[in-house]
């Protein structure tokens, strides 16, 4: 491959790249890329790599500089180099992968790594020699996947991952371990999902204890050739109570160790399935990231191979890859010349050839697949299917699967092409995320002393925004936090940073996401006497750096989208007088384009929408929430409803004094009234909960504006909701809640709570039946309500979080149909933006104008 070269104006033409290079070639140590003369000026720069860092080019020592980088693969180091590489990784604070292969990995245990490890880092791939295991890993808690190939270590060093409580994935592949006997001891890795031993020639027995590994779904063990073919070869395999898939293939006598093992699965309660593969490949494990089409890539590699057995088959090989390379060569210096000529940046084209079954060769498939440039006319798009590991002999080192797609459109048409191409999980959901300066996000939480005036914030902005752990019998064991209601920026920053589909080039996202902690950043000048100009000065700077960005001219910002964890009436301030409340920001020509995720969205406008706000709930499996879905539905609940609140003597408007008035005349309802102070029981989660946990029905009148955080803690503890305005729940959540709320909730207007309307008599008519089906609905809906946590994911269900993505790239894509196909329903769509509370309510037929028993609750405000 032809090394790529970068003089001075290079450095000017590509500061704002964002990717270099993924390369999978066969022989990592002959044909590795080599890294460019000036490759620290990519100060932008998300991930780099495979790039070999070797030859006392220097390029180790510069890559601190890059201090956006989110993924490196590095090879060929010297033990100096090593150092310096060490020495680097301790300035990349955003670091999330690493890859390293070298024949010595020795210099990883350098003390400048322990003291300041990379902390962000869930995924590593360690290739090459290392005798002991890093001590700083044991501190890396995100940890999600561990890939060790040549590393010769023992089982001491395997008993130092044990305990990393994230850890789902683990390889041990060729020449990673070099004990006879590997041991899983009870209560050790408890979150390991998937775990594969591949090509460990001398190992003789693994051993399975009784609790260790509960969580396990898939184990494969293959071309382990020493195996013992007793019951101690692989035994302990029957305590593995969540196992799905055992994959067994050339391991001593086969058909010895077969039934050995079938004995052990044949009282599992589970039935796992037992493999025993012939086929090229390994089947492709999806829940880790494996694709569909990586089995077609592999059958096609297959046929290769057998073809290529023939009298004529080199030559045939031969003929195919001159032809393929002068095709490449051609292709894309057409497009390179192409994009250059209109302005756009080149593509870069990804050869992913077929391993040799050499260790140095495995390595990691990126997440984000293509990374074409960015011309608006015209860009090569390659599509190519990522390799899995494959046998010697199935296919020849040269051979290669590459297939192009040419996208033809404006300038988002990658980004629908990417959606349209069904072999990538990842078409149509990549999000992008714009960089800013850390005083607009991270900053903020560094500092959080100085988030509100009179409470210091800092323990509710611990562990990614949910606050301190609670614990207490009215909660499970773990999975629950004394969260704030407004700390849902820095729970949204935390869980996107982690998203499965990130995409470093923005012409191929969905989405794009600006990491600006807009709630936070208010909530420091609501109070405190500062005038209008401070309030505004960060949202002014803000939409002067977005709209910058070559990003915001694909939509005009319509594909953007960011977190303000407050109401929305914290954002709209009317007139730029002193003593009017809050910042313009979303009032700003700009911002008005984007969509801002807020805990209450205003009824009258487009550019909010609202999301769940935060409850004590943060679980980290789908076990988590079907314990507490199966705890919360045996429940006796002794009070038919329920109010915890304070009363507002001093508001007009308010119906909450109605409320505690016929709550205390009531033999069936129980009251928590708020106060402030220590006393206060309202501010123990515990508390209301338990409160809620005891009620058939919880009374929720709006809070201090709209809606009320209550609600949701109410739904947590399986009460159904009783709502007496409609801007509470049903015109605010509609990507969360379904649309018939008559399904989960019960609505009596404040009129009718005004007229002395009895609503204990109004819930004592719903038929037991009818009461039932709520509260399974209510407590169905629980995951969609919650947060999870970022280190973790749910399998089968998706969380608030996903529900809000999910919602944003469907917007996002509804806009872009609208455009490539010539409608123009956003202008009409503005016109009638006062009405924007109706439009999930329509059925088919209705109009925005047509009448609405609502409308005299939503008369028209700015």
């Amino acid at each position: 491959m032809e090394q790529l070269r970068m003089d001075k104006n290079d450095g000017n033409m590509l500061g704002n790249m964002t990717s270099y290079l993924f390369c999978n070639i066969s022989d990592m140590d002959q044909f590795s890329v080599m890294a460019p003369q000036g490759i620290e000026k990519l100060r932008n720069l998300h991930m780099l790599g495979v790039v070999s860092v070797g030859k006392n080019n220097g390029v180790a020592r510069k890559l601190e500089r890059l201090t956006n980088l989110q993924r490196l693969g590095v090879t060929c180091l010297s033990e100096e180099e090593g150092q310096e590489l060490c020495n680097s990784i301790k300035n990349l604070n955003r670091l999330q992968r690493l890859e390293v292969h070298s024949k010595s990995l020795r210099f990883l245990n350098n003390n400048n790594i322990a003291e300041v490890p990379p902390k962000y880092l869930v995924s590593l791939r360690l290739c090459g020699l290392l005798d002991s295991l890093p001590t700083w890993i044991k501190l890396l808690n995100d940890l999600t996947k561990v890939k060790l190939l040549g590393t010769k270590l023992v089982q001491v060093d395997i008993d130092c991952l044990k305990d990393l409580r994230n850890l789902a994935s683990l390889g041990l592949w060729e020449k990673s371990y070099k004990d006879n006997s590997l041991h899983f001891n009870g209560n050790t890795f408890p979150k390991l999902i998937f775990l594969d031993i591949d090509g460990l020639e001398d190992i003789e027995t693994i051993n399975i204890n009784e609790a260790a590994m509960p969580k396990l779904q898939q184990l494969w063990v293959n071309k382990c050739h020493k195996l013992r073919i007793n019951q101690d070869g692989l035994s302990g395999v029957s305590h593995l109570l969540n196992l799905n898939e055992l994959v067994l293939k050339k391991c001593g006598d086969n058909e010895v160790l077969v039934k050995l093992l079938q004995r052990q699965l044949s009282t599992h309660e589970k039935r796992p399935k037992f493999l025993r593969h012939n086929a090229v490949e390994l089947p492709v494990p999806v829940s880790f990231g494996g694709e569909r089409d990586e089995k077609a890539a592999g059958k096609m590699a297959a046929g290769a191979a057998k073809q290529g057995r023939g009298a004529g088959g080199c030559c045939s090989r031969l003929w195919f890859m001159l032809v393929l390379t002068a095709t490449v060569t051609i292709l894309v210096r057409h497009f390179y010349d192409s994009g250059l000529a209109h302005g756009g940046a080149a593509a870069v084209v990804r050869i992913e050839s077929v391993p040799h079954p050499s260790y140095l060769n495995r390595k990691a498939n990126p997440a984000n697949r293509h990374h074409g440039g960015g011309a608006d006319v015209y860009n090569l798009v390659p599509f190519a299917a990522p390799n899995r590991r494959r046998e010697a002999g199935t296919q020849s080192p040269g051979a290669a699967v590459v297939r192009f797609v040419i996208v033809i459109g404006g300038p988002f048409a990658r980004a629908l092409a990417a959606a349209e191409n069904k072999s990538d999980r990842c078409g149509g959901r990549y999000v992008y995320i714009q960089e800013l300066p850390p005083k607009f996000n991270t900053d903020m939480v560094n500092n959080c002393a100085t988030l509100f005036p009179w409470t210091d914030m800092c323990a509710f902005t611990a562990n990614g925004g949910f606050g301190p752990p609670l614990h207490n019998d009215v909660f499970q064991e773990t999975g629950w936090y004394n969260s704030d209601q407004y700390t849902a920026d820095i729970i949204f920053h935390d869980r996107i940073r982690r998203y499965d589909c990130l995409t470093d080039d923005a012409t191929l996202a969905a989405a794009v996401y600006v990491p600006f902690f807009a709630g936070l950043e208010v909530a420091r000048h609501l109070w405190g006497g500062h005038n209008a100009t401070t309030r505004d000065a960060m949202a002014n700077e803000f939409v002067e750096i977005v709209t910058s960005r070559r990003e915001w001219r694909a939509m005009g910002g319509r594909d953007h989208f960011f977190t303000a964890g407050r109401t929305t009436w914290d954002f709209r301030r009317l007139g730029d007088g002193d003593g009017n409340w809050g910042s313009k920001l979303f009032r700003l020509p700009a911002v008005t384009n984007m969509t801002a995720l807020v805990v209450e969205a205003s009824p009258w406008h487009f550019n909010d929408a609202a999301v769940p706000f935060p409850t004590a709930f943060h679980p980290a499996s789908d076990e988590a929430v079907f314990l507490w879905q199966d705890k919360i539905r045996r429940l006796e609940r002794r009070w038919l409803f329920t109010f915890a609140g304070a009363d507002r003597p001093g508001s007009t408007k308010s119906i909450r004094s109605e409320l505690i008035s016929q709550c205390k005349s009531s033999s069936v309802c129980s009251l928590m009234e708020c106060a402030d102070g220590p006393r206060n029981k309202c501010g123990s989660p515990a508390s209301y909960m338990r409160l809620f946990q005891s009620s058939t029905f919880c009374l929720q009148p709006q809070g201090d504006s709209y809606t009320r955080k209550s609600a949701f803690d109410a739904m947590l503890a399986g009460c159904i909701p009783v709502f007496f305005h409609p801007g509470t729940a049903y015109v605010q959540y509609t990507w969360h809640l379904p649309r018939n709320h008559t399904d989960y909730s019960v609505y009596i207007s404040e009129n009718d709570v005004r007229n002395n309307v009895s609503i204990e008599d109004r819930l004592r008519r719903i038929p037991p039946a009818t009461v039932e089906k709520m509260r399974e609905t209510v407590i169905g809906l629980i995951p969609s309500l919650v947060y999870a946590q970022p280190t973790s994911r749910l399998e089968t269900m998706k969380d608030a979080f996903d529900v809000t993505i999910d919602a944003v790239i469907d917007k996002v894509a509804r806009l872009r149909r609208d455009i490539v196909e010539g409608r123009r329903g956003g202008e009409v769509e503005e016109k009638l933006e006062m009405y924007s509370w109706k439009y999930p309510l329509l059925r088919e037929g209705q109009k925005v104008e047509d009448p609405h028993e609502w409308d005299p609750l939503f008369a028209f405000s700015t």
